[in-house]
Formats: structure tokens, C-alpha cells, sequence
């Protein structure tokens, strides 16, 4: 009988043991991260094909991507602006429900405001490097931007 009580005891002993044991099964798994994207904030530097001079309005226009929230915010050279990412991908990128403070400013600020914010929605692709990103339409570069 004894015998059988040490066996039942050395089994719930090995069956709590056991069960203390780590269930956590960590899966590793490639993210297709753009390099040098989120967590930056970059400055224009070239807008529409025209390169943007130190005393320009549009040297003052900003864009931070905020990869883990799907997010963009930044300066428009007269509001702040922020709106959704819908797509994230190696390349492609896109923006929606884009909104600003509502500011007023001086006629041209708001005209190249208006200009950059109606343009952040056709965007559809992206290149980045270690300094740079370059916003697209089709492969044609709208917007090149430098970390600041």
C-alpha cells in the first residue's frame, strides 16, 4: 500500500513539474521592414521636381511615419497634418483620411499646403535609403525628403 502511495505521489509530482514547464513557442518570422523609415523625421528637400532652397516654405514641410501605428504626421508649411497608412509594403506605400489643423496662414503658405496634402493620397510607392525617401506616383518622384 505504501509502495502505492509513493507512486501516486512521485506521478502528481511529475505531473506538476511538468506542468510548470514553458508553453511560450516564440515564432520568429522575417518583417518586411523599410530600412531607415519609422521612428524619423524627415524634411523636404525637393519638391515636385524643384529643389527646395533654405529660406523656402516648403523646406519647413515634415513627414514622420509611424510604421507600428500605420500613422503619418508632420508639418505642411502651415498646419500640422497627420492620416492613416493603408498600405505598408517593401516599395509601396499609401495614404488616407488625411487631415490638418486648420491654421491661417499667408496665400502662398496655403497654396503649396494645399498642393502637398491633395498629393499625399496619390501617392503609391516609395524608395529610402540611409539619408533619403523619395515619395512616388506611378515612379514619378513628387517628394524627396532628408532625415533631419
Amino acid at each position: 500500500m505504501k509502495k502505492i502511495q509513493f507512486l501516486f505521489c512521485c506521478f502528481l509530482l511529475f505531473c506538476g513539474l511538468n506542468s510548470c514547464k514553458s508553453t511560450d513557442k516564440t515564432v520568429i518570422t522575417a518583417k518586411k521592414e523599410a530600412p531607415g523609415l519609422s521612428e524619423v523625421k524627415w524634411k523636404m528637400v525637393s519638391f515636385k521636381g524643384k529643389e527646395v532652397n533654405a529660406g523656402d516654405i516648403e523646406s519647413q514641410i515634415s513627414i514622420h511615419i509611424n510604421e507600428e501605428a500605420k500613422t503619418i504626421s508632420g508639418y505642411s508649411g502651415c498646419n500640422q497634418y497627420f492620416g492613416d497608412i493603408t498600405i505598408f509594403e517593401p516599395e509601396r506605400i499609401r495614404f488616407e483620411k488625411i487631415g490638418s489643423t486648420k491654421r491661417a496662414c499667408p496665400q502662398n503658405n496655403m497654396q503649396i499646403e494645399k498642393t502637398y496634402l491633395n498629393s499625399l493620397d496619390k501617392i503609391n510607392g516609395y524608395k529610402v535609403s540611409q539619408t533619403e525617401l523619395q515619395l512616388l506616383q506611378n515612379e514619378k518622384v513628387l517628394y524627396i525628403f532628408e532625415k533631419e
